[in-house]
């Protein structure tokens, strides 16, 4: 019918390095009634002091769990909940603390909300610090255990545990040379969206500055061994992928 409703509201967002645009929640995975959530960087971070660097916002990110996957569960088939959620700051924090959020809508509905993985970020020789930004979910029909993740902040696609939560680094890929005269020397992979492709994963390049076209492209990684070959080659800021019937769009 085209209507639109919302579903749960108030989760993180802020305005994100470099060019303060809206960051919140990049991707989605729904599973039955289990809804997993990427959340963003969101305002964790500000430039730095030379172009391609960043630090921690001096003024402190204006939510505790950015860089975060939420695991939703709601009572019913999300699809038929009428009544949404709201997600008030005080629950993202009993949320940081390890403790279970339960949210209740005006017709009785129930969502039990855990932090199932958080990502920090790491010291770095060239940005100052390296970012984690979860991007994109997709689940496995051939692995139902585990989550994958692309993270556009570490270049690399992450196998989350759907059990306990840990998660492991499958495959990093590489920054490639930057053809122009321009900085910085080389683009970052930026992985954005991960899709099922068979028993393997789909996974875009959207390339970094300075976005040079052909740069960008899919690529195709194995779940079990991380290894990753190309796709589709020659693209330019490739955002999503989509396989399906033999033919990829």
């Amino acid at each position: 019918s085209g209507n639109r409703r919302t579903l749960i509201d108030g989760l993180p967002s802020g305005l994100a390095a470099p060019d303060m645009s809206v960051d919140g929640p990049p991707g989605l995975a729904l599973n039955g009634n289990v809804l997993y959530v990427a959340i963003g960087e969101g305002d964790s971070f500000r430039n730095g002091p030379n172009p391609g660097t960043i630090l921690p916002n001096p003024a402190g990110p204006s939510s505790p769990i950015f860089s975060t996957i939420l695991q939703i569960t709601f009572s019913s088939d999300p699809s038929k909940i009428t009544a949404g959620f709201t997600l008030a700051n005080a629950d993202q924090y009993t949320l940081l603390d390890g403790n279970d959020v339960t949210l209740t809508n005006s017709s009785g509905d129930t969502a039990d909300i855990d932090l199932l993985a958080e990502f920090r970020f790491i010291p770095d020789a060239h940005a100052i610090y390296r970012n984690s930004h979860p991007y994109g979910l997709t689940l496995l029909s051939t692995d139902p255990g585990h989550l994958f993740l692309s993270d556009a902040g570490m270049n690399s696609v992450v196998k989350i545990d759907l059990g306990n939560g840990h998660h492991q680094v499958l495959t990093r890929f590489a920054s490639t040379p930057n053809p122009t005269k321009q900085p910085p020397p080389f683009s970052e992979a930026v992985p954005t969206s991960v899709r099922p492709h068979g028993h393997k994963l789909l996974v875009t390049l959207l390339s970094g500055a300075p976005f040079v076209p052909g740069t960008s492209r899919v690529m195709e990684v194995d779940p079990a061994t991380g290894t990753s070959t190309t796709f589709i080659p020659w693209l330019s800021s490739a955002i999503d992928v989509l396989f399906r019937g033999g033919s990829s769009v």
